[in-house]
């Protein structure tokens, strides 16, 4: 079985920050939003700010009390004006039973998999309150979040822990890492590079 990350694994971009100018340009939020977004996606990336805090930050700013039938609008209209930034490589990869676990929301998730035919998905999930307005954060799939999902596919499949290949590009995703058998690091961040390197695992292309 392959398992897949989202953001810079099987496309070359962050599709919540793309899908975050794409809501900008089309004056769905503001620059000053904008801006917070990119500010809390910096202190992840820089000062190692956790991925469940960072969606809490961006949620409670961009998305709590917008209306989800606005969101989807956006995502369709999104996904049709900006074709997806394919990494060609790790796509090529691709099963007809491959699993994709990310971070980012399924509402953008969900889309992207059926536009690669991938059928088995876990992401991100938001709660909705009785009016159809993004109420709170349901569920964050970070990487312990991804090692149990991995352990619930593997028990269900009856499969051995050597029997699974997990793509990744972080080292965020880390506590996956004893769930599979082999790891291949996809255009991957420098924690993971150096530890693939130790570890003389596959790295596939470079960022």
């Amino acid at each position: 079985m392959r398992v897949f990350d989202l953001d810079h694994t099987l496309i070359t971009s962050n599709i919540s920050l793309d899908f975050g100018l794409h809501l900008y340009r089309r004056k769905v939020i503001s620059l000053n939003h904008l801006l917070t977004l990119f500010f809390w996606y910096a202190r992840h990336k820089v000062l190692g700010l956790g991925i469940e805090e960072l969606q809490q930050a961006v949620f409670n700013r961009l998305f709590k009390g917008v209306l989800l039938q606005t969101i989807l609008d956006e995502v369709e209209l999104f996904l049709k004006e900006n074709p997806l930034k394919l990494y060609i490589p790790a796509i090529s990869f691709l099963e007809s039973d491959s699993i994709l676990l990310s971070s980012s929301p399924d509402f953008l998730v969900g889309p992207v998999c059926k536009a690669l035919n991938i059928n088995s998905f876990k992401a991100s999930t938001y709660n909705v309150d009785a009016s159809g307005q993004l109420d709170s954060i349901q569920e964050v799939i970070e990487g312990a979040q991804k090692a149990k999902e991995i352990q619930l596919l593997s028990d269900k499949m009856g499969l051995r822990k050597e029997e699974i290949t997990f793509y990744t590009d972080s080292i965020w995703d880390a506590p996956a890492f004893e769930r599979v058998g082999t790891i291949v690091a996809v255009r991957p961040d420098r924690k993971l590079k150096k530890l693939a390197e130790k570890n003389h695992w596959e790295i596939l292309g470079e960022r």
